[in-house]
C-alpha cells in the first residue's frame, strides 16, 4: 500500500533534487537532451521557487553593469521578459534545449545557440530594451505524428461502424441458431495465427538481442578513448577514460571549464557508498582546481552491480589567475564518512590520468631571437623594467630531463653578485615539460643586493644539472657567445 505523501509543491520538488542528488526524481538523469553532457546543477532555481516568485530564467551572472531583467510572463512552454542593457552581451538562459524551442526579440525570430556541455540556450542582446521570448512550438515530426494519430482516431472509427454496419441481423425462427458468417468463422483463425506470430517473435527475439544491443565487456568499456585497468583497494576499478584534451586557454576573467570522463566498475557487491575526485595538479602537488562527486552519476556506489559500468563526467572549473605550465590530471576515491582514500599501491591513492597544458590568455609576442642554447631553447626580447627581469623562452622540441636555466647578476668585473637559477614560475615549469612552440613568459623578481649600484649586467643561458655543462649559445646572427651565455646590460642608475 502507498503511503498518501499529497502533492508536492515546485520548491519541494527543487528541494528534494538538492537533497538527494536525484535530478528530475531520476538517478542517471534519463530526461536530459542529448546535447546536456553533464547534470544540472538543481539549486539553480530553487530560491526563487522557494520564494514563491518565477524563476529568473535569463542567468544573472551573464548581466553586464547596469543592465536588468523583469519578467513579464512565465508558463511551463513560454517565457516572455524584459531587457534593458547599456551595452550588448551574451545571454545565457537557464533552459534545457529540446528540439521546438523557438526565440523571439521583439516578437521577431532572434538567432540562438547550445551551449557545449551544459546544453543552454545562449543568445546575443543587442544594447537598449527588448523584448525576449522563449516559445516551445511544434516540430515536424511532432506534427506529423499529431496528424498519423488523429488519422489513426478517424480510421479506428470508419473501422468499428464499417465492422457494426456489415453485422447480419438474426431473424427470429422456431429452431434457434446460431448465425454463421464469414466474419465470425475468421476471428478464431486470427486470434491463432496473431498470437503464434507473437510468441514466435518473442522466441526469436531472445537468441537475437546480442545482436540487436551495443554489449562491451565490463572492464573494456566501448566508448572510452583509453582503457584502464587501476583497482582502488579491490572496491572499485577505473577502466577507461576519454582522451584529455593537450592544451587548454584561459580566460581572462572567469574560471575555464575542463571536462573529464572517467569509466568506472564495482569490483565486488559494496556494502558502502564511496566517492571520487579529480584532481588538476601542479609539478609541486599543489592543486588549482577540483572536483569530488558524493555519489558519480547521481548513482550510490551500493547500488553498482559488478557486472556494469558507469560512465561518469566530471566538471573542474579553472581559476583565471593559474599560471600556464603543464598539469597532471589525478583521480581517486574516498570513503566520504571516514575521510579515508583507497589505495592503488603501496602509499599511493592517486591515478594520474594524463597531463594538460595551460595556455594565457594572451600569448606573449615573439620577436626576433637574442639568443639560442643547444639545438632547441631560444630566448626572445630579455628586457629589465624597475627591479623586475622578463624573459621570454620558447623551444621547438621536447626538451631531455635535468636541464635548467642560469640567470647570474654580475658586475662590472664579471664577478658575481647574485643569481636566479631554476625553471620559470619559481621551478613550477621545469624545462622537460615546455610545451613546443609555446612562447613562455618568465618574470622574475631581482634579488636585494648589498651594493645594488655595482649590478652591471644579467648572464642568461641553460645547463645540465648532472654535469654542470652549459648548452653550447649562439647569439642572433648564429655566432657563438662567450661563456655559452647572453648578456643582458643594466642600464645605469640616474
Amino acid at each position: 500500500q502507498f503511503i498518501p505523501w499529497g502533492t508536492p509543491s515546485p520548491a519541494e520538488a527543487f528541494a528534494y533534487e538538492v537533497t538527494s542528488g536525484a535530478i528530475g526524481t531520476t538517478s542517471t538523469g534519463e530526461f536530459l537532451p542529448r546535447w546536456a553532457l553533464q547534470h544540472p546543477q538543481p539549486d539553480t532555481l530553487w530560491p526563487d521557487y522557494a520564494a514563491g516568485r518565477p524563476p529568473q530564467r535569463l542567468d544573472p551572472a551573464t548581466l553586464p553593469a547596469g543592465a536588468s531583467v523583469e519578467t513579464i510572463s512565465h508558463l511551463a512552454e513560454a517565457d516572455r521578459l524584459h531587457i534593458e542593457t547599456p551595452q550588448s552581451f551574451q545571454a545565457t538562459l537557464r533552459t534545457l534545449y529540446w528540439p521546438g524551442w523557438q526565440l523571439y526579440l521583439n516578437d521577431a525570430p532572434h538567432e540562438f545557440r547550445i551551449t557545449p556541455q551544459t546544453g543552454l540556450i545562449q543568445t546575443t542582446i543587442p544594447a537598449g530594451q527588448h523584448t525576449l521570448t522563449l516559445q516551445l512550438e511544434s516540430t515536424p515530426l511532432r506534427t506529423i505524428g499529431r496528424w498519423l494519430s488523429l488519422g489513426s482516431f478517424f480510421g479506428l472509427i470508419l473501422i468499428v461502424g464499417f465492422t457494426l454496419k456489415r453485422r447480419p441481423s438474426i431473424a427470429p425462427t422456431t429452431d434457434y441458431q446460431l448465425p454463421t458468417t464469414d466474419y465470425w468463422s475468421l476471428s478464431p483463425r486470427l486470434f491463432i495465427v496473431t498470437t503464434a506470430l507473437l510468441i514466435a517473435a518473442y522466441l526469436l527475439s531472445r537468441p537475437l538481442a546480442p545482436l540487436l544491443v551495443r554489449q562491451s565487456d565490463p572492464n573494456r568499456p566501448i566508448p572510452a578513448d583509453e582503457l584502464v585497468q587501476v583497482d582502488f583497494s579491490h572496491q572499485l576499478r577505473l577502466v577507461g577514460l576519454d582522451s584529455l584534451p593537450q592544451t587548454i586557454t584561459l580566460a581572462e576573467d572567469r574560471p575555464t571549464d575542463l571536462f573529464v570522463v572517467a569509466y568506472w566498475r564495482a569490483v565486488q557487491e559494496l556494502q558502502t557508498n564511496y566517492a571520487v575526485f579529480a584532481h588538476l595538479d601542479a609539478p609541486n602537488g599543489q592543486t588549482i582546481a577540483t572536483v569530488d562527486e558524493v555519489h558519480p552519476e547521481n548513482i550510490p556506489t551500493r547500488n553498482w552491480p559488478p557486472g556494469l559500468y558507469l560512465r561518469n563526467p566530471l566538471h573542474l572549473e579553472i581559476p583565471p589567475d593559474a599560471p600556464p605550465i603543464r598539469y597532471d590530471l589525478n583521480l581517486g576515491v574516498y570513503n566520504r564518512e571516514s575521510g579515508e582514500r583507497l589505495a592503488i599501491g603501496p602509499a599511493q591513492t592517486t591515478f594520474t590520468a594524463g597531463s594538460l597544458w595551460l595556455l594565457p590568455a594572451t600569448a606573449a609576442p615573439v620577436t626576433g631571437p637574442a639568443a639560442r642554447f643547444g639545438l632547441a631553447v631560444t630566448l626572445h626580447q630579455p628586457s629589465l623594467a624597475g627591479d623586475s627581469l622578463t624573459l621570454v623562452w620558447q623551444t621547438e622540441q621536447p626538451l631531455p630531463p635535468n636541464l635548467t636555466l642560469f640567470i647570474h647578476l654580475l658586475d662590472a668585473n664579471g664577478e658575481l653578485l647574485g643569481q636566479l637559477d631554476g625553471p620559470p614560475y619559481a621551478g613550477l615549469y621545469p624545462l622537460e615539460n615546455w610545451l613546443p612552440g609555446q612562447p613562455i613568459t618568465d618574470q622574475r623578481p631581482l634579488p636585494v643586493l648589498n651594493e645594488p649600484g655595482r649590478l652591471s649586467a644579467v648572464a642568461i643561458g641553460v645547463y645540465d644539472l648532472d654535469s654542470g655543462t652549459r648548452l653550447p649559445a649562439l647569439d642572433a646572427q648564429g655566432q657563438p657567445l662567450p661563456n655559452d651565455s647572453f648578456i643582458l646590460p643594466v642600464p645605469a642608475s640616474p
